[in-house]
């Protein structure tokens, strides 16, 4: 230990020095690692009783933690210092002051009178704190909590106790808020999050709509546990009544997702609807387990409500009647075993089809008809083993039980070295296939089947340049039960037409016994790349030299179901109707119980203009032009697909654009384009531009759907936006939202005025939102849209 003392201190210096360095008379002093502390003082320092002490702008150093203080000792049995006075401790970039302190510089244990701290973004202070370490909580009493650096803050809570958890939550007792000086909610227990998570805090929306009337929503998290979070839920609606619920949230000790409304960690299994394909993309979506990893734990959702106005339909479709009593139970896990042995669950009880519509619009919009699945998952380096048991919960809804089935998945791996690679998926399952009640008659049916598929590819260079990539393939798929003919097949939806979307009635048939259908499949897809350099410099396009790439391709597939029979496969999975061509190679192809006999060969160019940008290749054009020529489509009659023409151009970060069309080769086809821009003309003004033109589609309605969204900074406070989607085809404004903005220093305060026309019935609503500046994580987007969406959370501290 060294002391640095003013000039009355000097004579100390050489005594001092030796007895602290060479321990006290009597016993042997081992220093603790990592290093020496350095002590100086402006008035004078002695070293009594294994304490060192020292008075006048005292200075403490060790390791990075620097203190300071009016008077100061230092005690070498126990690593703590005594401070008084003006304390000021600075360690791992945050800054700790009180009148007096005792602070131990081996463990990080604090005991303060009159403290002031931080703990990113919030700035505390308490008459006392208490800490047993730098990983332990922090306890102040008699606290004070705000995220606005100022002595006068806009705002602030003041609790009888406020314990902080590092880097995890901080928690009040006894508390009231402060706009100001003046006293606005009272709370007995309370509970925010360093990182941002749904189920933390205080959530209150106001705002008032035609279809709910004048409406407030409110969450309140109370933590349990560390992992485990009761959230409550209290909603009042002048039109409809009141509602609410019980939110159970459990996390084990795993890092917190931020919050991401659209990054839902069970929407890849509950997102997984009955139209979507089975087998290892149902049950295994992604394939990262420790990526996934982050995201285990569970919720259990529940929301009741008597609704008084339980039939009314601000929509242009007609409804069917349902009760008052309304409900939402979902359950929701991600649970890992092992690294490689994981479940997830998903399953959402409703109490009719519009219960979602009516007061879960953001999640509506997202995912109509939610899932009632499990799957157990084992994954390996070369396969995916899945078990997955869906049942119908609301049958309302049509689907697909899956009780249950089993897939193994075999990844493209190569044989022995051969220069060969083999991939294959093989399936059992008992499916069993229902229709929503409120169709028109439709039979239920069910049977077992047993799938297998295995492939081999040997990719090939030739010249030095042309890469050509043959592949084989076999399929057999056994089936209990099946349709006695093509043309009962196709109305139950196993051509391109979804049987839920055709309001037509299917006669009564009689199953036709069981199946083994063959089919074979082979192919190949080639490409080659042409390069050339441009030296080309520019600052305003972001180019920074520019490698032009060239790629024509071609994938030829020829696809032949080797059944003999009259009888075809019930359709389980199928096709469905899309605007987009269907995968034309095996194991991509995933609607088993549609296969037929095709062929089929597919003739593009990719094109890539890159550039560098912090020393990567980045992509700054890219266009992708197609087409398919149909020798044999069972699908579509026609010899030519439409041509496609997809652009995604982001020359700089302020900038960008993404074009998608199809147009047809022959009358046949139909005409797609889609558009979107997005610039910022300058630091306070963002454009955004989309437009959506569908036209002569036999599946979907004619549509020019044109979208927009406007930002506009007025100074440093004010700031305006509107946003609105405009159907061309039938003259309807279909949505504007116009919102001011203000900066209120903490806040940032809004007011939104939303209209939805939906086809001659208008729904009206305004809301009010607060958000906090220094908690980014809890912000609103800036085209916030009320009228789509569940307004949560508006206002939250």
């Amino acid at each position: 230990m060294s002391f640095r003392l003013s000039t009355p201190a000097l004579a100390l210096l050489g005594l001092l020095s030796a007895q602290i360095l060479a321990g006290a008379p009597g016993g042997g002093l081992t220093w603790p690692e990592p290093g020496p502390i350095e002590i100086s003082a402006a008035e004078g320092a002695r070293y009594e009783n294994r304490t060192a002490i020292a008075i006048g702008s005292v200075s403490i150093q060790r390791d990075g933690t620097s203190i300071y203080a009016d008077y100061g000792e230092y005690h070498l049995d126990t690593r703590e210092a005594i401070l008084i006075g003006n304390v000021r401790i600075y360690r791992d970039g945050r800054l700790t002051m009180a009148n007096r302190a005792r602070y131990n510089l081996e463990t990080g244990a604090l005991q303060a009178d009159k403290f002031d701290g931080t703990q990113f973004p919030f700035f505390l202070s308490g008459q006392q704190a208490v800490s047993a370490g730098k990983k332990e909580p922090l306890t102040l009493t008699d606290a004070s909590v705000t995220t606005h650096d100022s002595s006068n803050p806009d705002y602030q809570i003041r609790a009888r106790s406020v314990v902080v958890y590092p880097n995890d939550r901080v928690v009040y007792k006894g508390v009231r808020l402060y706009v100001g000086k003046t006293p606005i909610m009272y709370l007995p227990y309370f509970v925010t999050s360093l990182e941002s998570r749904e189920d933390d805090g205080i959530e209150l929306a106001p705002g008032q709509s035609s279809t709910d009337g004048v409406f407030l929503l409110t969450k309140y998290g109370i933590p349990i546990s560390q992992s485990l979070t009761l959230q409550t839920v209290l909603d009042y609606r002048t039109e409809r009544g009141i509602a609410g619920g019980l939110n159970f949230f459990y996390r084990p000790n795993a890092p917190v997702s931020r919050r991401n409304p659209s990054a839902n960690p069970f929407l890849g299994l509950a997102g997984n609807t009955d139209d979507q394909p089975s087998g290892p993309q149902a049950g295994a979506a992604g394939r990262d387990p420790r990526g996934l990893r982050s995201t285990e734990g569970a919720r259990l959702l529940t929301y009741f409500l008597e609704d008084q106005e339980p039939d009314l339909n601000r929509t242009s479709i007609p409804r069917l009647p349902v009760s008052r009593g309304r409900y939402r139970i979902a359950v929701e896990n991600v649970h890992f075993f092992t690294d490689d042995l994981y479940v997830k669950l998903a399953a959402t009880k409703l109490s009719d089809q519009y219960m979602l519509q009516d007061f879960f619009r953001k999640e509506f919009s997202l995912d109509p008809q939610p899932d009632n699945v499990a799957a157990f998952t084992l994954r390996k380096d070369d396969f995916t083993l899945t078990l997955i048991a869906r049942y119908q919960l609301n049958n309302f809804y049509d689907s697909t039980e899956r009780l249950p089935e089993l897939v193994l998945d075999f990844k493209r791996v190569e044989l022995a070295g051969t220069g060969i690679f083999y991939e294959g998926e093989t399936g059992a399952a008992y499916l069993k296939r229902f229709f929503a009640n409120d169709r028109v008659f439709r039979p239920t049916y069910a049977f077992s089947r047993l799938d297998s598929f295995h492939q081999l590819t040997s990719p090939q260079t030739f010249f030095g340049w042309l890469n050509i990539v043959p592949r084989v393939g076999f399929r057999l798929t056994y089936y209990s039960e099946t349709a006695p003919n093509q043309t009962v097949a196709n109305a139950l939806g196993a051509s391109t037409y979804n049987a839920s979307q055709i309001p037509t009635a299917i006669a009564p048939f009689a199953v036709a016994g069981s199946l083994w259908r063959p089919v074979f499949n082979t192919g190949f897809e080639s490409s080659f790349k042409l390069t050339r350099i441009f030296n080309v410099q520019s600052r305003a396009l972001g180019l920074d030299r520019l490698q032009h790439v060239i790629e024509p391709y071609t994938n030829l597939t020829y696809v032949q179901d080797l059944n003999q029979q009259t009888r075809v496969p019930l359709p389980a999975d199928r096709l469905q109707p899309t605007t987009a061509l269907n995968p034309i190679d095996f194991p991509q192809f995933t609607a088993i119980d549609s296969i037929r006999s095709a062929t089929a060969a597919r003739f593009g160019v990719r094109q890539r203009f890159q550039t560098k940008r912090d020393a990567l290749t980045f992509n700054w054009l890219e266009l992708d032009s197609f087409f398919q020529r149909d020798f044999r489509n069972p699908y579509n009659k026609t010899s030519y697909s439409n041509f496609f023409q997809s652009i995604r151009f982001r020359p700089v970060p302020w900038m960008s654009l993404s074009f998608y069309s199809q147009f047809p080769m022959t009358r046949a086809g139909f005409t797609e384009v889609n558009t979107a821009v997005r610039f910022m003309p300058s630091s306070n003004v963002e454009i955004e531009l989309g437009q959506q033109f569908l036209n002569n589609n036999p599946y979907f309605p004619n549509s020019s759907l044109t979208t927009y969204r406007l930002y506009y900074r007025i100074g440093e406070n004010w700031a305006v936006g509107a946003g609105g989607r405009y159907e061309f085809s039938d003259r309807t404004l279909e949505n504007q939202t116009y919102t001011i903005y203000r900066d209120l220093t903490s806040f940032v305060g809004s007011i939104s005025a939303v209209a939805n026309n939906n086809r001659g019935v208008r729904d009206v609503g305004f809301l009010l939102t607060f958000t906090l500046k220094d908690l980014p994580s809890f912000s609103q987007s800036l085209n916030y849209n009320p009228g789509l969406s569940n307004p949560s959370p508006m206002t939250q501290f």
